[in-house]
């Protein structure tokens, strides 16, 4: 005796086939981004002009994570990082670590005693803000760094609300990815 299979059955058997393999991809793709997201790096898109011109408004970042807990943090790097109690992800240039101290003078940034060469902001001049005060230096703490946006008049950064401790630091932003014909490394 023979079991005839019809056609119908043939279809069933193939679309389950077909929906099984499709969700065990999307299933691995899902895991495989959060692991890459968790530990190894972040996409992001930017938001605002505090970047400019080195950051558009609506450019999407690159930020690498692994480095972070192998390498020094070094001054001119720009981070991506969280601010509490909001925890929003911002982000800025490293301008000063840790032990340094920092003063904003006639609008400009010296890192102990002397003035920060910083072609990335076109001349713009540093205004103090709440934390930091025109002509009042303060040192950064161990374990804490002092970033500003590279757009100073439209920034909101340690001027404002202070240092940034290492463990609020997400990743280190290493690219532009789109729109595609702003590719390019970030410096």
């Amino acid at each position: 005796m023979s079991i005839k299979i019809s056609k119908h059955s043939k279809y069933k058997k193939s679309l389950l086939s077909f929906v099984g393999d499709f969700l065990g991809i999307l299933l691995t793709f899902f895991t495989v981004y959060l692991i890459i997201n968790m530990f190894l790096g972040q996409l992001l898109v930017v938001v605002g002009d505090s970047m400019y011109p080195t950051i558009k408004n609506g450019e999407q970042i690159l930020g690498e994570k692994l480095s972070l807990n192998f390498s020094d943090i070094k001054r001119g790097e720009i981070v991506i990082f969280r601010v509490f109690p909001s925890r929003k992800l911002l982000v800025k240039r490293i301008v000063a670590l840790p032990g340094e101290s920092v003063l904003i003078k006639k609008g400009r940034v010296y890192i102990n005693g002397k003035e920060l060469v910083e072609n990335y902001i076109n001349g713009e001049i540093t205004e103090s803000g709440k934390f930091f005060v025109e002509g009042e230096p303060k040192e950064v703490p161990k374990g804490q760094y002092f970033l500003l946006g590279d757009n100073r008049d439209q920034s909101l950064d340690s001027r404002e609300w202070g240092f940034v401790p290492k463990e609020n630091l997400e990743s280190r932003a290493r690219l532009v990815y789109f729109p595609l014909k702003n590719l390019r490394i970030l410096k």
